[in-house]
């Protein structure tokens, strides 16, 4: 790395450690909405982003300046709320290219700034993404399993009471009261055929 790159690197990290930051973020559809074609809910959707916000009627320099330093990255903006100055924002998104960006920044970094970047991308790596299809057994926090709820929807049916199934199963007595019912784990089907239980 030449004298020049070293340079602006530093005066990147420098820039982003007053005015930048990384962020992890989780989101779900819509409650109305579903994903096409398979009616499903159930999905989560998780991204890393590292960006840098600047205020002004121009796009300002020092953007173009952090984006040229990192030779990664885009420049979005005039974002205008109201009566305020419009905001630009430098950004770079997914888990690689936030990586790549912090890693060249990193000996320049603060240490707020470094346990910001290092909580952002460890989380997004711990988190498992709920991609359609994920539902009972495949379901990352799935407490049950099919055979388990076959299990429970029978026995509560033959007369056993809730908190003695929660209690066996390990589970609260409400996850148990929706699976007897059939408001969760929808997809297995009840013994008689009838699907959901009111």
């Amino acid at each position: 790395m030449n004298e020049l790159n070293t340079h602006e690197l530093a005066w990147a990290a420098g820039f982003f450690d007053g005015e930048g930051s990384t962020i992890w973020t989780t989101r779900r559809p819509r409650k109305a909405g579903r994903l096409p074609k398979t009616g499903i809910r159930s999905w989560t959707y998780h991204n890393v982003q590292l960006s840098v916000s600047q205020s002004g009627q121009e796009l300002p320099e020092v953007l173009t300046r952090f984006k040229q330093a990192l030779g990664i990255g885009w420049l979005g903006g005039p974002y205008v709320h109201g009566k305020r100055q419009p905001i630009w924002h430098y950004s770079v998104s997914g888990f690689e290219r936030v990586q790549a960006v912090v890693a060249m920044l990193w000996r320049y970094l603060s240490s707020t700034k470094r346990a910001q970047a290092k909580r952002c991308l460890l989380g997004y790596l711990s988190e498992p993404v709920l991609l359609p299809g994920s539902r009972g057994e495949k379901h990352p926090f799935a407490k049950l399993n099919d055979i388990a709820v076959r299990d429970i929807r029978r026995r509560h049916a033959a007369g056993e009471r809730l908190i003695d199934l929660a209690a066996e199963f390990g589970v609260d007595h409400g996850v148990v009261s929706r699976v007897a019912r059939g408001h969760t784990w929808r997809h297995i089907q009840f013994e008689d055929g009838m699907g959901r239980a009111e």
